[in-house]
């Protein structure tokens, strides 16, 4: 595409060596590669109010959504009118499709295009239980893995610091039907019972997803989530499902006859357990207090982005962000 690369590096991930992979493979190419290295970035005028939300403070050790919002507030700067998402665990996105789509967001059609992972489902381990134990359909949702965002023109939304930040960073553009969805994509395969902390983690920001997009079937406003009664049937409905599920596990345990199903049964039960017990902590007065907080970002975020300054280079950028010289590597013309 021609376009310059800017990598966001944590996890063992680490920037000279992304850049050092891509100067070999790609040479010539534009990048800026940066580790990070602190979680004090995006530094605002005000407080951002989600990030003190028990939810969110349970997931300070992920930063997806620090770095989806260090991408959009960089492009800002620099003067770029679209930024592509693209996660690491991510393949089969085709340059055709992206030029497809770039031409959708240029004609004024949409704000947003994104594709779906439908090849292994990009689901939750809860959606991923619900498909292998009940035997229900469990649709794969767009998300930001591979998602091309418009910058300017509209009011960009942010993402906020919580499983499913993209399905949040969706709402309003889905809302206003401003979405095209791609073909279906790849992406690398896992075991979604390995850790019980995968579905420890995913379990608030799942329920506040699934409810904020009942109110879209529904045709209800964002402002029916701000009340706690709300989501004590959303609650009520997610505690049913996991039971269900649990119980399912449990009866195939009873009769299973190989060693390896017994270990996947067991390990699948672990997760669900674990997502039960974090969903009594997913009270609906909580959720409620999420949606107050994530309303109150979005208009901070707006706020933000207008008073960005403009920057010659990605590595500029950056630096304003609260990045430190030191983290970031470039090569080519950035």
């Amino acid at each position: 595409l021609g376009w310059p690369l800017l990598f966001l590096c944590s996890k063992g991930n680490q920037a000279w060596w992304v850049r050092h992979a891509v100067e070999r493979l790609w040479p010539g190419v534009a990048v800026t590669a940066a580790d990070l290295l602190h979680r004090d970035l995006l530094r605002a005028p005000d407080t951002w109010l989600t990030d003190d939300h028990p939810a969110a403070r349970q997931r300070l050790d992920v930063d997806t959504n620090r770095k989806r919002n260090l991408g959009l507030a960089a492009a800002r700067m620099t003067g770029r009118t679209t930024v592509l998402f693209v996660d690491d665990d991510l393949c089969r996105l085709r340059t055709p499709s992206v030029v497809s789509a770039l031409q959708h967001l240029l004609a004024g059609e949409s704000t947003v295009a994104a594709w779906p992972c439908d090849d292994f489902p990009d689901n939750s381990v809860v959606h991923h239980a619900r498909r292998d134990f009940l035997g229900l359909d469990q649709d794969v949702f767009i998300g930001a893995g591979a998602m091309l965002v418009a910058v300017d023109g509209w009011q960009l939304p942010g993402f906020p610091p919580i499983y499913n930040e993209d399905w949040l960073f969706l709402w309003e553009p889905i809302a206003s039907q401003r979405v095209v969805a791609g073909p279906d994509v790849g992406q690398e395969r896992y075991d979604p019972y390995a850790s019980p902390e995968r579905a420890r983690d995913e379990e608030f920001g799942d329920v506040l997803g699934e409810g904020l997009y009942h109110l879209l079937h529904e045709g209800l406003p964002v402002a029916v989530a701000l009340g706690a009664g709300y989501w004590r049937s959303v609650h009520a409905k997610r505690t049913r499902l996991i039971q269900r599920i649990i119980a399912e596990l449990r009866r195939r345990l009873s009769v299973v006859a190989t060693e390896s199903e017994h270990t996947r049964l067991v390990h699948a039960l672990a997760a669900l357990e674990e997502s039960r017990k974090r969903l009594t902590r997913a009270t609906p007065e909580s959720l409620a207090d999420f949606v107050g907080r994530w309303r109150h970002d979005e208009e901070l975020w707006t706020e933000y982005l207008e008073k960005l300054p403009r920057r010659d280079t990605l590595k500029e950028a950056l630096l304003y962000l609260g990045l430190q010289e030191s983290w970031i590597v470039t090569s080519g013309r950035c």
